[in-house]
């Protein structure tokens, strides 16, 4: 009696221990045909030659009396010499009033510290003028510099000064190169994709989501647990900003604008990873 009650509890025993094999093999198959996401980045990028200059022009008047009108006086001598910059800037150099912008009129006083107090000794007026030129024609841009100091010669009251320019890319030429950027970016991606998918003994199934932002499983709806980790360190970047490239460059005039700027533009892919042994089925 004992000895088939020992029997039969081997047999429990082994039917149980059968059916926790079987449970397992079943789990292990699901799980080797549960596909998994990546997540990964591909990033354009192209230099882009700068097609347009930003020059910013300062008009200053000044005067140096003390009587009521001083002040007045300043402000329209200020008025008169930017409006006839403005005119030989269309005229002499041929930009379209378009191209023109004014800003930050100002009238100072000029003050002399006597006898231990600041005096009012006379006025001063300024204005900027903001200049956008193309870079196709070389010699526009030694052109505003001879036009403003010619003004500064014309009246010692009137000083027109060059501060700065900054060769930049225009929105237009950047519209352009999008669609050039968004193909080095895909096949960045598609690239990049292959090579983790392969790494990780894993067939790259399709795209699933797309974005110029960057993804998370938060932003994709029911997501299922990804079986493998983030395999790209850039995955979660922003959107990288263009960089002014360094770099020598002449605008054929002697004035050196430089390389250009790179342009960069990101896309933010989601692909489905499948098992290996099935992705032919």
């Amino acid at each position: 009696m004992t000895s088939m009650r020992g029997v039969g509890t081997w047999a429990a025993a082994a039917v149980a221990l059968a059916a926790v094999v079987f449970s397992g093999m079943a789990i292990a198959s699901v799980a080797a045909q549960e596909p998994g996401r990546l997540y990964i980045t591909g990033v354009g990028s192209s230099i882009a030659a700068y097609d347009m200059v930003q020059v910013t022009v300062e008009i200053d008047t000044e005067e140096r009396s003390t009587d009521a009108d001083t002040a007045s006086r300043v402000q329209s001598k200020q008025q008169s010499a930017s409006q006839d910059f403005l005119a030989q800037l269309e005229q002499s150099a041929g930009v379209p009033p378009a191209n023109v912008t004014t800003s930050g009129l100002s009238l100072n006083p000029i003050t002399n510290w006597t006898d231990g107090q600041s005096v009012v000794v006379g006025y001063k007026a300024s204005s900027t003028v903001i200049v956008d030129v193309s870079t196709e024609d070389p010699g526009l841009l030694p052109k505003i510099y001879e036009l403003a100091l010619s003004f500064q010669s014309f009246d010692e009251d009137v000083q027109v000064s060059v501060q700065n320019f900054n060769p930049y890319v225009s929105d237009e030429l950047k519209d352009a190169m999008e669609q050039e950027l968004f193909d080095s970016a895909m096949a960045r991606a598609t690239k990049r994709a292959l090579m983790f998918a392969k790494g990780a003994g894993r067939s790259l199934g399709p795209v699933i989501r797309m974005s110029d932002s960057p993804l998370s499983e938060d932003s994709i709806s029911d997501p299922p647990q990804p079986l493998y980790g983030n395999f790209d360190n850039n995955a979660r970047a922003v959107f990288a900003a263009p960089e002014a490239d360094m770099g020598a460059g002449d605008n054929g005039a002697g004035i050196s604008l430089g390389k250009g700027q790179k342009l960069q533009k990101s896309v933010y892919l989601v692909y489905s990873l499948l098992d290996s042994n099935s992705a032919g089925n």
